[in-house]
C-alpha cells in the first residue's frame, strides 16, 4: 500500500465541501504463472490548484494458486481480485481526509465490472 496526501494551504476555505475529481486506475500482472498481482489506485484532486489537498492511494493485492488451479486464478483476476481492494481504498479516503481536518471524503459504490471493462477496452485499443 502506498499513500500520499498533500495539503494546499492557499486553497483552504472554511465551510466548503469538496466533491468530484476522483479517478481510479487498475492493473493486473502475473509475475509467475501461479501468482496474480492486482493494483487498485485512487487519485483525488490530482493537479488541481483550487483544491485544498491532493490524495493518492495505491493498493497491491497478491494472490497465489497451485498449478492445478491456474484457470480459476485467471477467472478470479477478472473482477473479484480488484473488487476485494476497493473497500480498503474507500475507507482510507474517508479516514485520512477526516483526520486531516477536512470533511470526510465519502466515495460512493464503485462499479468494478464497469471499471475493469473500460480499462481492458483502453488497453486493447492502445495495442
Amino acid at each position: 500500500m502506498r499513500c500520499e496526501f498533500e495539503v494546499n494551504v492557499a486553497a483552504l476555505e472554511t465551510g466548503r465541501t469538496y466533491e468530484g475529481n476522483v479517478e481510479f486506475a487498475i492493473g493486473r500482472a502475473y509475475p509467475q504463472p501461479t501468482v496474480l498481482e492486482v493494483r487498485f489506485a485512487l487519485r483525488a484532486y490530482r493537479d488541481a490548484q483550487e483544491w485544498p489537498f491532493q490524495f493518492t492511494a495505491e493498493y497491491l493485492g497478491r494472490f497465489e494458486a497451485d498449478a492445478a488451479n491456474i484457470p480459476a486464478l485467471h477467472a478470479f483476476a477478472k473482477y473479484n481480485a480488484i473488487a476485494m481492494l476497493v473497500p480498503y481504498a474507500r475507507e482510507l479516503a474517508s479516514t485520512i481526509t477526516a483526520r486531516a481536518g477536512f470533511p470526510a471524503m465519502l466515495l460512493g459504490p464503485v462499479n468494478v465490472q464497469e471499471l475493469v471493462d473500460q480499462a481492458d477496452s483502453q488497453a486493447t485499443a492502445a495495442g
